[in-house]
């Protein structure tokens, strides 16, 4: 979008140059006191169309800036909150698989112990 703005901002620009205007040059001593051009009333109206054309497609391009900046800037913020995720995600996965692996070993012990000592009992009983 921006590089789109920035095309049509040179392509108007080219178009409308002032080298197409009406120019008639003055000398000093003639009609004005300094060297310079006089333009015609068209052409005057025409650069004058031309620089608020460049000048709203300059703000137009800083504001696409400022947009993509923050885009940009969201798109970081969002990617190191999916990072902090992806993290807490791994440290959580290995907590529950710690825990599963100690509660599948407290019962293995509880039934071995369960199992000696029925297997105790039943000994004793019969001596």
């Amino acid at each position: 979008m921006e590089q789109a703005a920035r095309a049509a901002l040179a392509l108007l620009l080219i178009l409308n140059s002032p080298a197409f205007a009406t120019v008639t040059p003055i000398k000093k001593g003639n009609v004005a006191t300094t060297d310079g051009f006089l333009f015609d009333h068209d052409s005057e109206s025409q650069a004058e169309q031309n620089r608020t054309d460049a000048d709203y497609y300059k703000k137009l391009a800083d504001k696409q800036k400022e947009k993509i900046d923050l885009q940009d800037n969201e798109s970081q913020i969002l990617e190191k909150r999916l990072q902090l995720y992806i993290k807490e995600s791994d440290t959580l996965v290995k907590a529950r698989a710690s825990d599963s692996f100690n509660e599948k070993l407290l019962l293995f012990g509880s039934f071995s112990l369960g199992a000696i000592v029925t297997a105790l009992i039943v000994r004793n009983v019969h001596q």
